[in-house]
């Protein structure tokens, strides 16, 4: 019996299979085993795209002086380094949030279930798992 893995979220993929979007924020949420509570994760989906864009910004911000971005420039330019050899990246974990990275420039419903697969199995979770999207009454879109 497949693993259900119910998704919150506030975007245009949560409303279309076909929807692009440069990035989304999901809401995963799922039990260990029967009985037990609800696990829930804020999770970031991002594009390699999205990223470098991000990158450029830091590096201007760093160039103007305001303040010491070093850090961050340096975590961006890891994490795309780490993206030539991969699809799909698990970046930042937490206890209730996570950030997954793809190589696409674009995330559809598709792509977003292939990095919460990924990201699923990273985390231990083994089962076959069966994706529940639920529409809320209200949409956000990514600019």
């Amino acid at each position: 019996m497949p693993k259900k893995i119910e998704i919150k979220c506030y975007g245009p993929i949560a409303v279309s299979k076909t929807a692009k979007c440069p990035w989304e924020d999901v809401y995963m949420y799922w039990t260990q085993k029967p009985g037990r509570k609800k696990k829930r994760m804020w999770v970031v989906l991002d594009t390699k795209v999205n990223m470098e864009k991000d990158l450029e910004s830091y590096k201007k911000l760093q160039e103007e002086g305001d303040a010491d971005f070093s850090e961050e420039i340096s975590e961006f330019e890891k994490e795309l380094k780490i993206l030539e050899t991969t699809d799909i990246m698990v970046g930042t974990v937490e206890d209730d949030y996570a950030e997954l990275f793809t190589n696409n420039d674009f995330i559809d419903r598709n792509e977003a279930e292939k990095m919460m697969f990924k990201f699923l199995r990273y985390l231990g979770i083994n089962n076959e798992l069966k994706f529940k999207w639920r529409r809320q009454n209200f949409i956000i879109t990514p600019v």
